[in-house]
């Protein structure tokens, strides 16, 4: 079961954003997850290729948490450093079967910080 989950994150900060995966069933032992953020109109993604996207298999990208069931996604100064606005983000597990799971989506806004780098 996919779980709404919208968070903000101030532009251009670094910034673990940590995601609770609900459905008890889904085992991250050795789950493959990506969360790519898309530009959105009215809630939707908009067509274009992804943003930015993350994996747990790259550096700077996902840590996994096995109990309780959660990731947290590490957002670096260059992910939003160029973005303000709402943008529509998805989260997938691929189970050690291969099989996909969206585990959460939602918003993410970006805010402007007066502070800038």
């Amino acid at each position: 079961m996919s779980i709404l989950q919208n968070f903000s994150i101030p532009s251009g900060d670094v910034q673990p954003v940590q995601f609770q995966i609900e459905d008890d069933t889904i085992s991250l032992h050795a789950a493959m997850i990506s969360v790519e953020v898309f530009g959105q109109t009215h809630g939707v993604q908009d067509g274009n290729p992804p943003i930015i996207t993350k994996t747990n298999g790259s550096p700077g990208g996902i840590t996994l948490i096995e109990s309780p069931a959660s990731f947290t996604v590490a957002f670096e100064r260059a992910d939003t450093i160029n973005l303000l606005g709402n943008y529509y983000f998805e989260a997938r597990v691929v189970d050690s079967l291969n099989e996909f799971i969206t585990v959460t989506y939602g918003i993410m806004t970006v805010t402007q910080t007066e502070i800038r780098p």
